[in-house]
Formats: C-alpha cells, sequence, structure tokens
C-alpha cells in the first residue's frame, strides 16, 4: 500500500456524540462508564488530563485522585489514555483515547486502535447504546479516521496544519477538508445544527434524532427515503430518541450526494454568506478583533481561511471593514457581537514560579537526608519527565566527604535504558560505606500519598552501574527531582511543609570520569 504524504494508514474506528446537559451527576456518570469501556477492551488507563491539571498530561492515578476530590464538581473536560505497549509514554495514538467535553453543547470523542476495537455491532454499537441510553446525546457518528490526523480532535472539530501534504490536487483536497472539519469546531458544533435537520455529513454510523429524520429529501423524509430503497443503509433503534443510520461503504458517496443536494448536510459555505447577508461578517473576523488591532499585513493573511469558492469580494469586504474602522478599533458598538461568543483567553498560572524554586532548590527531599547535596544544573542533559517547569538537581556527597560512588541496584535488561531498576544505593569509593538512595516504594508523590508500611527495601542481588565504553567507575552522582505546580495549594494538606517530598518524577544521572560522558542510570515516574 502506497500512503499519502503525512498520513499512517492506521485507520482508527471512532466515536463521536453531541448535545447532552454538562452537570456534576453527568461528568460522574461519564467517568464510571469510562473506567468500565476500558476494563471491558483490556486497556489499563496510563495516563489523564482534566481541567484541574492545567491541560497538561499526567498519569491516570493522580488526576483520577484529584478528579475524585473535586466531587466532580467544576470540570470543564477531561482525557483518559491507555498507551501502546512499547510506544512513547505520551501519544494521541494510544490503544484506546477518550475526550469528552463538558464545556457548551457537550461532546464525547472515543478512538481506538484497529487490533482494539471496530465499528461493527458486537465491538463498539454496545458502547454506543451505553452512552445513548446513560447520557442522552442529541446525535452521534461513528468513522475510520487516519491516526495521523487526531481522529478525536476531529470529533471535536479540530483539523489542525495540513502541512506534509504535496501536489496540487492532494493539497487542495485537504485544504478543504481542513476547512469542512474546522468549521464544524467552529460554527456547527456551537450552532448545534444537528437541531435543526441538518447532519453533519454521511458516516458509516450515525446516530440520528427525531428531527433529522424528518428532514426533507427528495419528496419524502429521510426516514422514508432510507428505507425506500437498496444501498442506502439500514435503520435500528439505539436508545429513546436516538436511531442508529449504518450505511455501507461502497454506498456513502451516492448517498452523500443526495443528502447534499437535499440541502441537510452541513454546509459551512452558507453559514458564512449567510451570515454576511445578514449583517454579520464572518467568525475569521471577531477571532482577529479579540487578538487587538492588527496590521494589514497579517490581515490579508488570516483573511485567507475565507472559503475560496466565496471568491475574493468576501475578502475585500473585511479589508475595507478593517480600514474604516482602524481608527476606532474592533471594539466598535456599531458592530455586532459574535454569535459564537468570546474566544476563551488562559489567565497566565498564579503560581509564583520562582518562591516555589527556591523552596526546592534549597530543601532535597528525604530520600537524600544521607548525603551532603549541593544544587547545580545540567543544561545540556536532556530529562525525561511530565514538563513541569518546576525541577531541582542535586549533586551527592558522602558523609565523609567523598564525591565518587558505585551506583548499586537491581540489574536491567541489557537492551533498555535506564541499566538499574528497583532500589537504587551508593557505596562511597572511600568509606565504602553503602546508602539506600532512592526506594519507588518508599519515595515520592505515590509513596507519599500511600505510604509502605515496612521500611526502606535494600536492592536484591545488587549489580553495579558501568560505562558502556570505560567499565565500572567511581562515578560522580547527580539527583533531579520534577514538581508538579498545585503543591503549595491550600487544599492540598497532604504536602503542607513538606512539598519537597512530593516529586512526580525521578532521575540519577552519574558522570564517568574516564569519557566525561553525563550517563542516565535511572528514570522514574513517581506520579
Amino acid at each position: 500500500m502506497v500512503l499519502k504524504p503525512g498520513l499512517s494508514g492506521i485507520k482508527r474506528p471512532t466515536l463521536g456524540f453531541y448535545g447532552f446537559e454538562p452537570s456534576r451527576d453527568v461528568v460522574e456518570r461519564v467517568y464510571r462508564l469510562a473506567l468500565g469501556w476500558f476494563e471491558r477492551f483490556h486497556c489499563p488507563p496510563h495516563q489523564m488530563v482534566t481541567s484541574l491539571d492545567g491541560h497538561k498530561y499526567i498519569s491516570f492515578k493522580r488526576s483520577a485522585a484529584k478528579l475524585e476530590k473535586s466531587d466532580f464538581r467544576n470540570i470543564g473536560h477531561f482525557e483518559i489514555i491507555s498507551l501502546t505497549p512499547g510506544g512513547p509514554k505520551y501519544q494521541k495514538g494510544g490503544n484506546l483515547n477518550l475526550e469528552v467535553d463538558f464545556k457548551g453543547t457537550g461532546v464525547i470523542a472515543l478512538s481506538a486502535r484497529p487490533l482494539v476495537a471496530m465499528l461493527t455491532p458486537d465491538s463498539l454499537l454496545w458502547l454506543a447504546r451505553e452512552i445513548a441510553t446513560t447520557v442522552g446525546p442529541e446525535y452521534g457518528i461513528g468513522c475510520y479516521r487516519d491516526e495521523a490526523l487526531h481522529p478525536t480532535s476531529f470529533v471535536h472539530g479540530y483539523f489542525g496544519a495540513y502541512a506534509g501534504f504535496f501536489g496540487s490536487k492532494e493539497e487542495q483536497r485537504r485544504k478543504r477538508e481542513m476547512f469542512m472539519v474546522n468549521s464544524w469546531g467552529q460554527n456547527g458544533g456551537p450552532a448545534q445544527v444537528w437541531r435543526e435537520e441538518i447532519l453533519r455529513d454521511v458516516y458509516p454510523w450515525n446516530f440520528l434524532n427525531a428531527t433529522q429524520l424528518k428532514s426533507r429529501v427528495d419528496e419524502c423524509n429521510l426516514e422514508e427515503w432510507i428505507r425506500a430503497g437498496p444501498g442506502r443503509g439500514t435503520l435500528s433503534e439505539v436508545a429513546s430518541g436516538l436511531v442508529s443510520w449504518e450505511v455501507p461503504k461502497k454506498h456513502i458517496a451516492s448517498v452523500r450526494n443526495n443528502l447534499w443536494n437535499a440541502g441537510i448536510l452541513f454546509d459551512p459555505t452558507y453559514i458564512v454568506k449567510a451570515r454576511c447577508q445578514g449583517g454579520y461578517l464572518p467568525s475569521v473576523v471577531w477571532r482577529i478583533r479579540e487578538r487587538g488591532e492588527p496590521t494589514l499585513k497579517n490581515l490579508e493573511k488570516w483573511v485567507q481561511s475565507v472559503p475560496a469558492n466565496l471568491g475574493h469580494v468576501l475578502q475585500a469586504e473585511i479589508i475595507d471593514h478593517w480600514k474604516q474602522n482602524r481608527v476606532t478599533g474592533w471594539t466598535n458598538p456599531s458592530l455586532p457581537p459574535s454569535p459564537l461568543g468570546p474566544t476563551p483567553h488562559f489567565q497566565p498560572s498564579q503560581v509564583d514560579v520562582a518562591k516555589h524554586l527556591h523552596h526546592f532548590r534549597t530543601h532535597p527531599p528525604r530520600c537524600l537526608a544521607s548525603f551532603t547535596t549541593q544544587f547545580t544544573k545540567l543544561p545540556r542533559f536532556h530529562f525525561d519527565g511530565h514538563g513541569e517547569e518546576m525541577n531541582a538537581i542535586f549533586q551527592l556527597q558522602c558523609s565523609c566527604g567523598h564525591s565518587k560512588f558505585a551506583v548499586l541496584g537491581e540489574p536491567g535488561d541489557d537492551s533498555e535504558v535506564p541499566a538499574l531498576t528497583g532500589p537504587l544505593a551508593l557505596r562511597c569509593h572511600r568509606c565504602k560505606n553503602t546508602t539506600l538512595f532512592f526506594d519507588p516504594g518508599m519515595h515520592g508523590y505515590n509513596a507519599e500519598l500511600e505510604p509502605k508500611p515496612a521500611g526502606p527495601t535494600p536492592p536484591e542481588d545488587p549489580a553495579s552501574f558501568a560505562c558502556d565504553r570505560c567499565g565500572p567507575k567511581p562515578m560522580e552522582v547527580f539527583a533531579r527531582f520534577e514538581y508538579p505546580d498545585d503543591l503549595f495549594d491550600d487544599d492540598f494538606e497532604q504536602a503542607h511543609g513538606r512539598q519537597q517530598d512530593f516529586f512526580t518524577w525521578f532521575s540519577a544521572v552519574a558522570k564517568c570520569p574516564g569519557c566525561k560522558r553525563f550517563l542516565l542510570v535511572y528514570d522514574q515516574e513517581c506520579a
């Protein structure tokens, strides 16, 4: 198979549902259902992000604890990911991805790898029925989407960039698709067009409400039209108020053409035209206005998002409007308000980063209590982690004053990096004392929240870390700790007074005295 540029070739089955009333009970209900879905598909949740996490992916256990603690109140969205074995630690293309947006009209987006689930009655239809029955959406779709094109984002109505597509025909087709997808997110979804007899498109699975089934096609309504002819798919009731319409892949193009001609498929160009005729400017103008007054050069670039088949008249109208209003600015009260509402602006974090960094860099965690520590930096060394801004790195020294050690731990797989696993200990090259350095069961975020009753566990059958070039040598050792930005929140009582112990990532680095390289010895996610 020859892949088109920018595609992965992995077609992910994808479900999307729209239009449900968000509430505290709905948030909890969807979350509890989701845990059952992941269990049924044998996909343990690994990563999660909610509106409580500052839009950062963190471990499922840590994020879920925050969600439960909030009693599911004031939750704008959450996303759960089951990672692919052997794949990257954070990815959009996991075995199972779920995104739920409780803001506005409500959106549920679920995407799976083909080996996990398929768009078949015995694989995903039960899940669609469960969503329809317990959440009560007004409309839904089921389709296959290339993994490289972010299937769950497609459900929400976000295509992203089309970079990587070459050739005039393919580029134009991809631009058109990008415009259609983004227009759904900007216009169709927020306007709830499914309440006005409109379908987003024709997909292998379509979950329709009574209003959509009554829309006119030729001389009858949609339901009658589907049942009247061959090759138009089959209807079956999913839940009260929602009917499943399954269309065979080979018939989708002809069915789409009929419904497009009937005027019941979402047409973003019509929405733009209607707004202009009704005295509104296209949504691009509102977005420009909210960014502040643009330069003419930038404005000319931005209006290229207006569909090309509307010609240059509309683009000229936008430019002319800017010229007329640039003296008074875009806040002219004579301008009609955007029916989409203002673009959300995320306020900068109120965390005093400098103050908290100073605390972490002057208060080593308790796992280093047996060592003398000196804060330092390793600017050329790349660390893994959650991407948090607050990190502290310490160089270690034995109580005898010596700074070179043998690093001891349980031997790992020779093909893996780092080379050691399990609890770590350091043996001083001068005094020969061996001291526990880090135990994942005793130290770090998760261990602090759920402490073990037993004491520290020394490494079993310890192995000494060795440089792959120079062999085993006594080395200088550095410990790196990553911290989240919520440890100083008033409601995080467990961390009060000992925030330094609640690190979410630990890394150990050694400097080889022979080749002078800094080597990763150990890397452990702790939350």
